[in-house]
This record gives C-alpha cells, structure tokens and sequence, in this order.
C-alpha cells in the first residue's frame, strides 16, 4: 500500500466577519480521525476558537498583534500598524514548509501565504469567490495567489464558470484542471406554512456594514420608502456591527437621511433563519460571499430573493438571472422590487424556482471526494 500523501495539514483561516467554513472543518475533522493526519488551524482572528479546537491545534495572534490589526482596519491606516501582524505570521509560517499541504479557507489566508517563506508546499485555495467586486472587475490582489494554487475549491456552477472565463470576458482565467466544484452543506432552517401579511417585509441580513452590504440596503430603503406602490413596506436588517468598523458609518448614514424610523437594526440570533424565512422579500447585498446562509435559508423557506450579484449565486443556479442585479445598481434593484411586490404572482414563481436550488445548494458532496482530490493535486507537485 502506498504511503499517505498527506500527513501534516496547515490550515489558514479567518481574516472575514464571516464563520468558519463548513467544508474546512469537515475536511480537517476528516484529516484528523479518518486519515490520522495532524492539523494545525493558523486563525488569523483572535477570541474563542470554537469548532476548530475539536479539529486542530489551534495558533492565534499575539494580543499585540490582533489590537494593531483591529486598529489597522479600523481607521484605514496600516503601514506600521501591520508590522505585529506581519512578524507574528513570518514566525508561524516559517515551518510551513513541513507540512504537506496548506488550506487556504478565505482570501486574507491566501494573501497572508505571501510570508510563507520558500520552499513552499503545495496550496489549496477554498474560497467563496465572489463574482465580482463592486467595481464589476476581478479580484486581482488574488489572482496570482489563485494561480499559483494547486487546487481552487468554488461551491458552485456559476462561480466555477466565471472563475474558468478569461479575463477579457470578466472572469479570473484560472485553469479548469485546478478547479473543483464542491457544494457545502449549509444549514437550514424551514418555516411552517407562509402567512401574507401588511406591511410587506423585506429583510437583509449579514454583518452591519460595507462587506454586508448595508449601506447599499439602506439606499433601497430610502429610495423606495414606506409606501411601495401604495402597499406598506416594513425595511428590516439582521446583524451585528463588522469587526471592522464600518457599521458606524452606516448608523451614521441613517440618522443623516433622517430614516431611523424607516430602516429597523436587530442582532443577529439564533432565531435569523426563522426571521428570514418569515420575511416576504429578501434582499441580498453582500460584497464578498456569493453563497451567505442566510439566502439559502431563505429559499428554501420558499421566501423570494433578489439582491447583487456577488451575493446571489444560488439565483444562477437556480436560472433566475432575471433576478441578478449588476455593478451594485441600487435604482436597478428598486425596480426589480417594486415588480416583486406588486406582482405576488411573480414573487411566489420566483420563490419556487430557488427552492429548488436551495434543495441541491444543501445536499453536499461527499467529503471523502474532496480529500482525494487534494490528495491527488498535492501529489502531482514534485
């Protein structure tokens, strides 16, 4: 029998407001008591460990260096604030060169690989590639991390797509012998049969501020207002402030348009998904997650969705292009809004169409695939 390929696992994650990625940790929990491979979990965020202390030997920042980095982000002025964050991950990933692959699990873990010092083993990238960023163009900042990667893991058929095209066209021109499309298992939560009520709810959700896109929900909501074709419309948002500070600048924003009786903040719960699914509309803003939970557990709810482009994958999949908004146009989405809710018809066909993607969008690929995929894209490296 031939020896294992992989037996030492580096992982880095973290870096996004978002949770851990399912699929990492099913991957590394695999690694660990299936393949009796050792973990290491580099966590570029500082606080509770949570799920991936039942998985890996868990490393952390120094306190210096998540305080200089939480300022760094905060105030938009790195340079030397970065220098503890920079030192702390050339020290870490010094010994990277030991381990047989290394997981990259979101793009400020691949970017961070940059102080991995050579020789460098081989590198798969697990992303949530967005479509586009909201200027309407490619990640380029990735793009060479990307490359470089001996495997690329997307979570679905349009963002595989878009990745695959060539950079004239919009797309990353990656290779597509070092693309893998892996859907992951989201939770989700059903509600019992839908009530129509007055006013009509429309709901967005994710972490209060820019990466969440709440600034651009505000908008609609000042667009559109509390009338909607002579219907009430009730705007509510579902999260917490961004670690990153840019939620104040969306308090800020409402009090300046006056609207704080019009757009209603709560925190996020263990009761989102049930507030989601209750919802009439929901609408996605996100910036950099072209699969949030939160549009799934929407969907397959069987409550309608539209929203931006880079966070409505799961409406590619399900064929509903029509229900895609491009470049951020917040008067675009207004008009696609006020169709849905005055056409119930329309919002209830649109509802029906993604939930049956949110039906595949859960069912996962087996685990198993995607360790031997890495298995064999690390063993092909000299």
């Amino acid at each position: 029998m031939a020896p294992p390929v992989i037996r030492r696992m580096l992982i880095v994650a973290g870096g996004t407001a978002a949770p851990p990625d399912p699929t990492v940790l099913e991957l590394a929990r695999l690694a660990r008591t299936e393949h009796d491979a050792s973990v290491t979990a580099l966590l570029l965020d500082r606080g509770d460990a949570g799920e991936w202390a039942e998985v890996a030997d868990v490393r952390q920042p120094t306190a210096t260096a998540a305080t200089a980095r939480r300022v760094a982000d905060t105030t938009g002025h790195h340079g030397r604030l970065r220098i503890p964050e920079r030192s702390w991950l050339r020290r870490e990933l010094g010994e990277a060169y030991a381990s047989d692959v290394v997981v990259a699990a979101s793009g400020p873990a691949l970017l961070a690989l940059e102080h991995m010092p050579d020789p460098t083993p081989p590198v798969v990238a697990v992303l949530p590639l967005a479509d586009r960023d909201d200027d309407g163009g490619s990640p380029f900042e990735l793009l060479d991390r990307l490359r470089r990667a001996v495997l690329t893991v997307v979570p679905s058929r349009p963002v595989l797509e878009w990745a695959t095209r060539s950079g004239d066209e919009g797309g990353l021109g990656l290779d597509p012998d070092r693309l893998l499309h892996h859907p992951a298992a989201r939770p989700v939560a059903v509600a019992g049969p839908r009530v129509t009520t007055a006013p009509t709810q429309i709901v967005g959700s994710g972490p209060l501020g820019w990466r969440g896109g709440t600034d651009l929900f505000v908008s609609l909501a000042a667009i559109l207002g509390s009338q909607i074709a002579g219907r009430p419309a009730r705007w509510t948002w579902i999260g917490d402030p961004d670690p990153d500070g840019t939620g104040d600048d969306v308090l800020a924003e409402i009090e300046r348009r006056r609207i704080e009786d019009l757009v209603r903040i709560v925190p996020a719960a263990e009761t989102r998904a049930e507030q989601v699914a209750s919802a009439d509309l929901y609408v996605a803003t996100a910036r950099d997650d072209p699969f949030p939970a939160a549009v799934v557990d929407a969907a397959a709810a069987g409550t309608a969705v539209v929203g931006f482009t880079p966070a409505t994958a799961l409406l590619g999949d399900a064929g509903r292009e029509d229900a895609r908004i491009a470049d951020l146009d917040v008067a675009a989405l207004a008009l696609r809004v006020v169709n849905l809710v005055v056409d119930g018809e329309a919002r209830a066909a649109l509802a029906a169409d993604i939930a049956a993607a949110a039906a595949a969008a859960t069912e996962p690929a087996p685990i198993d695939d995607l360790w031997a995929a890495i298995e064999l894209a690390a063993g092909r490296v000299p």
